[in-house]
This record gives C-alpha cells, structure tokens and sequence, in this order.
C-alpha cells in the first residue's frame, strides 16, 4: 500500500550528512514528540553518528519533502542504537510531523529501517520502547502501541524501565520492551532468549549510565532479577494489561 514516503526522499544521516539537516531532524521533530528525559542530548547524537566505531553507533534516517520551501524539510525519522558488542538494535526514535500523521509515513519508515538494517548489521534482535497507558497519556499511549503493532511488534512480558541518558535527566519508569525482529539465536518457544536480554540491558544501561551503576544500582540490579531464567515471553500489543507492572524501587 502506498504512502505520502513515495513521494518524499529518504535521507542517511551517517552518509554525507549535513549538520543543518541533522539540527533540525532534532528541533523539529524529535524535540516536538519526545520528553526531555526520554532524549538523548543533540551534541550526544552529532557525535554517534560521526564517530562510526562506537557501540553503541547511532543510525537513522529521514524523510525530507524536496517540494517544501525552504526545500528539504524534514518530515519523519526513525533513529536506531545499534548494540554491536550484543547483536541488539534498539528502535530509539520514531517519529513524523504533525501535519504528515496519518499518512503511512511512519509505517513506512519504521519497516524500511528493520529491512535495512536488520540484515545488513548482523542484528540477532530489534527492540524499541513504548510508554504504557496506565501511566502516560492513555489515549496517546494506545496510539503509539497499535500503531507499532501494525508494524509487527509484540511486547515482552516483563517489566521495564528506560535508564538515564543524560546526567541531568530521569529515568522513565513504567515503559515497555516490544520486539520488532529476532534472528534464529535470540528466538525462543513463546518468546525471546532472557540471557540475550539482560546482557543487552547491562550494555545499554553501562553505555548510558555507566559501568558502576550497573554494578552497584540497586534499580538496576531490581530490573535485571526480573530477567532471569530461559524465556521471556511475547504478547500482543493489545494485551499489554498482561504485562507485570511492579512499583519500581524509589529512585534518590
């Protein structure tokens, strides 16, 4: 089915990007669509994208309207983690305009990108992370959960939580975990291989809060027991009530 992306030009912003372009993918629609500590600083992103051996590495691409005045804005863009060191790509960031929703553009986008990147990367597993409806906007929070759904997400029957990914941010607590691909190794009967899992979040909670806080976070270390064993299992979107929903433990 066609969308409003036909008639758009998709952008790479690791290849011959411009800062420009890169500036206002993050003003105007990340900053629009995302809390100040569900984002990661702007000076943060620039620098993943330059400096291609990191790990995590940053990808992303946008969707740019050649007709617009001044030309090329930006319209949509999905944004990806790329975990090399566990084979883990998390869908950070995907987001469209608001006078482009409902379009197919972020359908569309966010497919293209797993098609992509999925296979090109070596990925074992695509993830992302979603606000629940019991404690965001529940009409907005539904919104986001079926709209990933119809682009095959399932959710991860676990409890979870998004770590800080700046100093002078929070974590955000009461998310989810979906899953949009997974490779032969990561699968599981009815769900995902939990040790994948948990060393994936000792990455990704290493990279943004550093090494020690794995270590020694009593938060984290409340998390990571729940990820324990063999299995965790996967449930539609629209079950998302059969998600365990724990109070976390007070943050300081």
């Amino acid at each position: 089915m066609a969308s409003d992306l036909d008639a758009m030009q998709l952008r790479d912003l690791r290849v011959k990007f411009g800062l420009d372009l890169l500036h206002r993918v993050y003003a105007e629609l990340l900053e629009p669509a995302f809390s100040v500590d569900e984002l990661e600083s702007e000076e943060f992103f620039r620098s993943s994208l330059v400096e291609s051996d990191q790990d995590p590495q940053t990808l992303a691409l946008v969707a740019v309207d050649p007709n617009s005045v001044p030309s090329d804005d930006p319209v949509g863009t999905v944004i990806g983690k790329w975990y090399q060191a566990t084979g883990v790509l998390l869908i950070a960031y995907v987001t469209v305009r608001a006078d482009r929703r409902g379009a197919g553009i972020g359908e569309s986008l966010m497919r293209l990108a797993v098609e992509r990147w999925f296979p090109s990367i070596g990925c074992t597993l695509v993830l992302g992370e979603i606000e629940d409806p019991r404690h965001f906007d529940e009409q907005e929070a539904i919104r986001r959960l079926r709209f990933h759904g119809r682009v095959g997400g399932s959710l991860l029957r676990i409890p979870y939580f998004q770590p800080r990914l700046r100093q002078d941010a929070r974590r955000v607590h009461h998310m989810f975990l979906a899953v949009f691909a997974s490779s032969a190794m990561a699968r599981r009967e009815g769900g995902v291989d939990a040790s994948l899992l948990r060393a994936f979040l000792k990455q990704y909670f290493a990279a943004t809060e550093g090494a020690e806080a794995v270590r020694s976070d009593p938060s984290i270390a409340w998390l990571l027991r729940f990820y324990q064993g063999d299995v965790i299992p996967l449930v539609a979107m629209a079950r998302y009530l059969q998600v365990p929903d724990p109070e976390p433990p007070t943050e300081p």
